[in-house]
């Protein structure tokens, strides 16, 4: 299964999913293991033919959005400082170009921070430069005014650049890749999934490797939810991630108002130790609900029939999708949905599928079908 972004370097992955199948069926490959048939797709996607500019293109969409970011920012800081000098003409104004330099540099800072595990380790800001700076000066002049662009936000510009692809901070581009199923050797099935956001000097770009293995003593039952996660997380755990991070920032902000109201009889060092004991023991309780929680769910789902689970998650697709669409939300789900069982012993079952045409008038699809 795939999510988010359903191209990689200009084709369409369902393209690239077929051609890799087609190979393998071909010479015959048997994968002992589920990890087996996830390296071996991403080994593919290394090797399947790209032009450079479809890199240059990826990194030029996720370079736009992250300047424009940074404009706005400039943009507001100039216009308060505006509104305190017409308040108060003494007050000094602050210069947009100095502005956007320091944003930059502290931009690319926090990305330099956080790389992102042995990518790009060899690479350096030169061989960047060398194959990227054109990307970085095309995107630098859509989103800011040429005067702002001297030799020397130019160099923190590019050092911003490399410092976003290196880091591990996904885009909005990346791509969510699902394997789930059985392989050769496995008794039980399992759950394989990554997220991959481009690929560069030749090495793609892997943010995250999770994986769930089901078996008889440690995880015995599993729901994972991908892409659109909160009513499947409202579900499973009460709340989601959006509704526990804003009261976990209510609960913040009263344990902050609490301590400024004593501070008088507080040192710095006991106000910082009551806040961090507040912030932990609502964390150590909510986690104690959602786990709760949880394993309530996954105890049922243990013990559930393969039409059961159908209808669960069908019904919680359902849900993201009605919920999508009654609200101020983007719609990112709805339509019909599939539904497929996979077991050991009948392999990939369609409990519920679409199809783009009608299958009553392509009786030489039906043929074809039944034949593979």
């Amino acid at each position: 299964m795939i999510y988010n972004n359903v191209e990689y370097v200009g084709v369409p992955l369902d393209v690239i999913i077929r051609k890799f199948r087609q190979e393998k069926d071909a010479a015959k490959v048997v994968y002992e293991r589920m990890e087996d048939v996830c390296s071996q797709f991403v080994s593919y996607l290394c090797d399947f033919p790209h032009d450079i500019s479809e890199q240059k293109r990826h990194l030029y969409s996720i370079l736009r959005d992250e300047f424009r970011y940074i404009a706005d920012n400039v943009r507001d800081r100039v216009l308060r400082s505006i509104d305190d000098w017409l308040k108060d003409p003494a007050s000094s104004r602050v210069k947009p170009s100095e502005v956007l330099m320091e944003l930059i540099k502290a931009t690319t800072k926090t990305e330099a921070a956080r790389p992102l595990d042995g990518f790009l380790a060899s690479v350096t800001l030169t061989q960047f430069r060398a194959k990227f700076s054109d990307v970085v000066r095309r995107a630098a002049a859509e989103v800011f005014t040429a005067s702002d662009l001297d030799a020397a936000t130019k160099r923190e510009l590019d050092k911003l650049a490399f410092a976003l692809v290196k880091s591990d901070r996904g885009s909005d581009l990346r791509t969510g890749l699902v394997f789930g199923g059985f392989a050769k050797a496995d008794m039980f099935p399992t759950l394989r999934y990554m997220e991959i956001d481009g690929i560069y000097f030749d090495e793609l770009k892997i943010l995250s490797t999770n994986e769930i293995d089901i078996d008889r003593k440690r995880t015995r039952a599993a729901v994972v939810p991908f892409a659109q996660k909160e009513m499947v997380e409202r579900f499973m755990f009460g709340l989601d991630s959006e509704l526990e991070g804003e009261i976990r920032s209510f609960v913040r902000s009263v344990a902050h108002d609490v301590v400024e109201v004593a501070a008088t009889s507080l040192d710095q060092a006991a106000a910082a130790a009551i806040r961090r004991k507040v912030n932990d023991q609502f964390k150590s309780l909510v986690d104690k609900l959602k786990e709760s929680s949880r394993q309530d769910l996954l105890d049922i789902v243990y013990f559930m029939s393969k039409k059961e689970l159908a209808d669960i998650a069908h019904a919680l697709v359902e849900l993201t999708s009605q919920k999508r669409r009654f609200s101020t939300d983007d719609e990112t789900v709805g339509g019909p949905i599939d539904v497929a069982i996979i077991t050991k012993n009948e392999g990939l079952i369609w409990i519920q599928r679409k199809h783009y045409f009608n299958s009553d008038i392509n009786g030489g699809f039906v043929a074809r079908t039944r034949s593979n």
